[in-house]
């Protein structure tokens, strides 16, 4: 079974962090050898802390929107990147829906990743916090 947790900030936040090792805890324990996705605010928060499990770890739809430092100096042309990633995500996933063809290569590269753990989650979870 494959889970996308979603909802998630940063495990910077100590507080947040908790509570999302409470519920990786509790799926882990009600579904045995499932796989576990989060959708994060700021995914390197999770990669980069130590004893971390093994749960893959993609940008939320947020997260696109943020961008990174170096990114939001061209803000303009930055929003008409990712209106056009949403509403591109949007046709991928309609797509996806009434045929059942994965369609990510209508997305640029850095974008798939996200879409493609919505696509393909059994269950999508909301963490608490």
């Amino acid at each position: 079974m494959k889970i996308l947790i979603i909802n998630l900030h940063s495990s910077h936040n100590a507080g947040d962090h908790v509570l999302l090792e409470v519920g990786l805890q509790q799926l882990y324990a009600a579904f045995p050898g499932c796989r576990i996705t989060l959708a994060m605010n700021d995914p390197q928060s999770y990669r980069n802390r130590p004893g971390c499990g093994d749960e893959q770890v993609v940008d939320s739809f947020f997260a696109w929107i943020r961008g990174s430092s170096a990114t939001r100096r061209v803000r303009g042309w930055r929003l008409i990147g990712v209106l056009w990633a949403l509403g591109m995500s949007l046709l991928v996933a309609g797509i996806y829906r009434l045929c059942r063809l994965r369609a990510l290569v209508l997305l640029p590269q850095q974008r798939r990743a996200t879409v493609a753990a919505y696509l393909d989650a059994d269950l999508i979870v909301s963490c608490a916090g």
